[in-house]
């Protein structure tokens, strides 16, 4: 029987841990062959590297944040997808909303399969090139989702996508105390603001650096601080080199593995968040773009803390968080993903 070729293309770093799940998961199908490519950008090639995902072609893609640029880099990423499609054929081309995947796939007339939770970004490409769309339920509320044109596109997906693989990992405790995190503070992970992407604020890069120095005052708290680019890492090495509460990892470790260790994760949305929220670790959200609808509900529900301004700092709780054992039950999402490809082919 011919297998399905499936195209995975990894543009983010929460790419590679929800990816890799859906990876060894389909490696032990006999109907699905896989061929993958990545974004050098940011931590996906160092990541992929840890989750030991190989043979990825990573293809760079980043010239500046400038909206000019930005569309240089998508013209050029989706030309070195295309010509990497024409000597690898494929049947589908899934990604978590990669624009130039996208692109490169409706030029080899290929199957689209995308997969978004977040409607504050440009999706109109998206949404048009795509065969299928999967998104959460919590779209249902939104006008531009029920246009007779997307109807017949759209897969609704049960839970939050971060539930694919927030319990994939081991509690290992030795992991924080070989990077220097004392288990015996309160452990506050902060994951810095994106400035460069189109959906972000203006307002989030004060209340990041306002909130690090603000945290790392306080006695018996450790700060780890992951930097998203090269500028804010600097920023935050000086400030560390004045500050032992304040901690820089050196190497790459296991992001669930911290989250479920941290008494507090930070970070403007996203996924790192969601994880939180999965794993039942304190999240504060310090997005200041659009917020969206999965976001409000979780903010709604009380299982995240928005944190607008200075004046919301106080209600981060600086204590050490009751843990509880790991929950595993069955993973609805993952089969979820897996039958909709075999049924997609």
């Amino acid at each position: 029987m011919k297998k399905t070729i499936i195209w995975i293309d990894l543009v983010t770093a929460p790419d590679v841990p929800f990816f890799n799940t859906i990876i060894n998961e389909i490696k032990k199908q006999d109907t699905f062959e896989l061929i993958i490519t990545g974004r050098k950008f940011l931590h996906v090639p160092e990541l992929s590297k840890k989750y030991n995902l190989h043979s990825i072609l990573f293809i760079d893609c980043f010239y500046g944040k400038k909206f000019w640029d930005k569309c240089l880099a998508l013209v050029i990423r989706s030309l070195q997808l295309f010509l990497f499609g024409l000597k690898n054929r494929c049947d589908i081309a899934f990604s978590f909303a990669s624009r130039s995947q996208t692109i490169a796939a409706w030029l080899l007339r290929r199957k689209i399969v995308n997969m978004f939770d977040y409607e504050g970004g440009e999706l109109r490409m998206i949404n048009a090139l795509s065969h299928h769309i999967l998104i959460p339920p919590q779209f249902k509320q939104l006008t531009q989702f029920s246009k007779p044109n997307l109807e017949s596109k759209i897969i609704y997906y049960p839970e939050l996508k971060e539930s694919l693989y927030a319990h994939d990992f081991e509690v290992n405790p030795g992991e924080l105390e070989q990077a220097n995190i004392s288990l015996e503070k309160v452990i506050i992970t902060i994951r810095m603001n994106s400035t460069f992407a189109h959906y972000q604020g203006i307002k989030t890069k004060s209340i990041d650096l306002e909130l690090i120095e603000y945290i790392s005052s306080k006695k018996d708290v450790q700060v780890i601080v992951f930097p998203r680019y090269q500028k804010q890492f600097e920023h935050i090495q000086q400030l560390a080199s004045k500050n032992e509460n304040i901690i820089l990892l050196e190497k790459t470790i296991n992001g669930q593995n911290l989250i479920w260790h941290s008494d507090g994760v930070i970070s403007g949305g996203g996924s790192m968040i969601r994880e939180a929220v999965c794993l039942g670790t304190p999240a504060y959200d310090i997005f200041h773009g659009h917020i969206g609808v999965v976001e409000s509900m979780l903010i709604n529900s009380k299982q995240v803390t928005k944190l607008r301004s200075q004046n919301d700092f106080s209600s981060i709780k600086l204590t050490k968080s009751k843990k509880h054992q790991k929950q595993f039950d069955d993973n609805v999402l993952l089969s979820f993903i897996v039958e909709s490809l075999k049924k997609l082919s």
